[in-house]
């Protein structure tokens, strides 16, 4: 389905059905093993039974902000929880964002669905499913630089892939008259970019571990994924799944998580090329269950998700917090 949104009045039925069939099992089944053991401290909704029931007091296409960042309020270096009430919702689990690059489009997850809001000129609309998102598993969207990609992984089924719950890295593309079809691009999890169009995503071709990477594309495929090693690599084997890279628009550090879905890090680029000793995020203001982290098109602000079970909210911080902890430079001898 391109750029259409799908009717309300179909999707609360469908739900409406799909609950009352499972009972809200929530999170029972998940699709493989593997997947639970990527992401322990997140309980990931099975067929959306709980994303897409109505928001008490917002009504379907109702404008609900307006303002950059959906009229809230800048944070300083202290984290804030990003819009109460029509992101952030009391008893749902969000992570995983996205802001698209002229500041538009605001997409982020809400239990297993990916959820979409505009600024459509008169303001915020409601968070609505995302038109690209399925029945299947899908999060973690990224709007990658020039706002004509966008990346998620999902659970969808994949060409040539016998197994009913496979898990990859799906993508659409604006073009003329609208976005494409989605399409599978290739293996790992949470796509970012650098301003200038650079990818990264986690690398998880060994079972049970996970590796940063710079990945290359060609015809709408990952090709090859080039590891980040050097200081990075220093947290192993204290921790195996080393995730979900933040990298900076102008590329100078990347904040990832190493506890399936928590317990931030950031590593600053040195002036030789080489990625920096990690900091532990813990230690300068960050909860240990925050994690899944993204940062904002113009670099000023840190997105995390914070919390536990279905009690996970989307926060924000400034990234000067980053910037303090950036080593200084020395001046060669």
């Amino acid at each position: 389905m391109k750029n259409k949104q799908r009717p309300v009045f179909i999707v609360f039925v469908a739900v409406t059905a799909l609950i009352s069939r499972m009972g809200c099992a929530g999170n029972e089944d998940l699709g493989s093993a593997g997947w639970k053991a990527a992401y322990p401290g997140l309980i990931l909704m099975d067929g959306h039974t709980n994303d897409l029931v109505p928001i008490e007091g917002i009504a379907p296409r109702q404008i609900v902000a307006s303002g950059p960042y959906l009229g809230q309020k800048l944070p300083g270096v202290t984290p804030e929880i990003f819009a109460p009430g029509i992101v952030s919702v009391a008893g749902r689990q969000e992570y995983g964002c996205s802001l698209s690059p002229d500041g538009k489009d605001f997409f982020f997850t809400r239990g297993g669905t990916i959820m979409h809001c505009r600024d459509d000129g008169s303001g915020w609309t409601r968070p609505e499913r995302a038109w690209f998102d399925s029945d299947d598993l899908g999060h973690e969207p990224h709007v990658a630089a020039g706002g004509t990609r966008l990346f998620w992984g999902s659970q969808r089924p994949q060409p040539g892939n016998p197994d009913p719950k496979p898990y990859g890295i799906w993508m659409i593309e604006k073009r003329q008259g609208g976005w494409s079809d989605p399409r599978y691009v290739g293996s790992g999890t949470q796509v970012c970019s650098t301003a200038e169009g650079t990818l990264y995503v986690t690398d998880n071709a060994e079972s049970g571990t996970g590796y940063l990477a710079r990945v290359t594309m060609e015809e709408g495929k990952f090709v090859k994924y080039d590891r980040l090693m050097d200081g990075i690599e220093t947290l192993r084997p204290r921790y195996e799944r080393i995730a979900h890279p933040c990298i900076a628009p102008d590329g100078s550090y990347i904040v990832f998580d190493v506890e399936g879905g928590s317990h931030l890090f950031v590593s600053f680029m040195e002036a030789d090329g080489h990625w920096g000793i990690p900091v532990d995020l813990t230690d300068h203001g960050f909860l240990k269950e925050d994690g899944i982290a993204s940062v904002s098109p113009d670099g000023r602000f840190l997105f995390f998700g914070r919390g536990s079970g279905n009690e996970r909210d989307i926060y924000w911080v400034s990234t000067k917090i980053l910037e303090a902890l950036r080593p200084i430079k020395k001046d060669p001898e």
